[in-house]
Order: structure tokens, then C-alpha cells, then sequence
């Protein structure tokens, strides 16, 4: 049974939802209503103690995007990913990594800052823009971020949108985002891997 050490609200969440797609069985290790106890548990499962650790026999993972693309390669039979040299390959592998390698980072902070209450960092905020804009462009285009089927790529850029729609209120500012995601989260399999990763609601921070 794959195992999937867990903290509520974070990046885990991605694994479930996969594994909620693809119809295969998993386990959550986490500690409902405690993110610090949570993240205590992960001592002595891997070094970063980080969401979400993986665990598939004698396996241990880390980095989302690296567990979705392994678990797809054992589980997927073709599903959620276009075919290698298709025309919506390099969408697919562009979005599989800039959900964490530019999306994220720029916009964790001015995430953090409304979530504390603090003043925004304008030029915080104008990276934000930058890459909710391109989103945007992206996504005016074509249904998903990888063509016209859901696929990983659309799991792994949820984190980032959903932390576009805490930061800008206003959802008509960006149209074709908020369109999309209210589509993914439509999704059965999306709604059942969160009443299981957040069984008591979102956490507080």
C-alpha cells in the first residue's frame, strides 16, 4: 500500500487527488487538525521531513511533481499525460514545472502576507501578476493547461491558482483561471481527495 505522509492544505494533497484519479488504493499518515504534529510525525521518514513524503514499499519520494510523474509511469496506462512527441507534450512538461519553479515561489508571498494581515510588497505583487497573467493567457486559449484534456499538469497547477484566488478576491480579474478552477475542483475525484486530506476543513494557516 503506498503511503502518503501528509499535512493538511499543503502540496500532499496532489498526491491523493492522483491517486483518486487513476482509482488506485493509498494510505494517509497524517494527524487531522494538527499541522505540527503532522510535520513531527515526518521525523525519521526522510531527511527534508517535508509534504508530502511518499512511501511505496521500499521507496521513499519527495517533490510532488517527481512523485506524480513516477506514479503515473507505474499506474497510469496513458492516462492524465499527452503522449511523448504529441503537440500537447511540452504544455504538459512546461506546466508539470512551473507550478514549483516560478509559479509558487512568486506567489507564496503575497499569499502569506494577506494571510498575516501584513501590507502587500508591490513588487511581490507585480510578480504575482506576471505569472496569473500568463496563466491566463494560457489558459483563454485551450480548456486545460495542457490542451483540451485534464491532465497531471492541471493537478500540479491547482496549488498556485488556489493560492492566486486567496491573494485577488476578485475572481472576474483573471476569467479564464477562475473558470478553470472551478472546473478541476468540480471534479469527483478531487472532491473525495479532499474530504480525505482536510476531513476537518481547510487549517488556519
Amino acid at each position: 500500500m503506498l503511503v502518503i505522509h501528509h499535512i493538511e492544505g499543503r502540496r500532499s494533497e496532489r498526491i491523493a487527488w492522483l491517486m483518486e484519479e487513476l482509482g488506485q488504493p493509498y494510505e494517509l499518515s497524517f494527524k487531522p487538525g494538527d499541522v505540527p504534529g503532522s510535520l513531527a510525525a515526518m521525523e525519521g521518514v526522510h531527511p527534508m521531513r517535508m509534504a508530502p513524503i511518499v512511501v511505496d514499499g521500499d521507496r521513499t519520494l519527495v517533490e510532488s511533481g517527481a512523485i506524480l510523474e513516477y506514479l503515473l509511469a507505474k499506474h497510469g496506462k496513458g492516462a492524465l499525460a499527452p503522449a511523448p512527441g504529441s503537440a500537447e507534450h511540452l504544455d504538459y512538461l512546461t506546466f508539470m514545472h512551473f507550478a514549483e519553479g516560478s509559479a509558487a515561489p512568486r506567489l507564496l508571498p503575497p499569499f502569506f502576507a494577506r494571510r498575516l494581515g501584513k501590507e502587500q510588497d508591490p513588487q511581490q505583487m507585480a510578480a504575482a501578476g506576471r505569472v496569473m497573467s500568463y496563466v491566463e493567457q494560457e489558459l483563454a486559449s485551450r480548456a486545460y493547461f495542457a490542451g483540451e484534456a485534464f491532465t497531471a499538469a492541471d493537478i500540479m497547477m491547482h496549488f498556485p491558482v488556489k493560492l492566486a484566488v486567496s491573494i485577488y478576491r476578485d475572481r472576474s480579474i483573471y476569467p479564464a483561471s477562475s473558470a478553470w478552477f472551478d472546473k478541476i475542483t468540480a471534479r469527483p475525484a478531487f472532491k473525495t481527495a479532499m474530504a480525505k486530506t482536510m476531513p476537518l476543513g481547510p487549517p488556519s494557516m
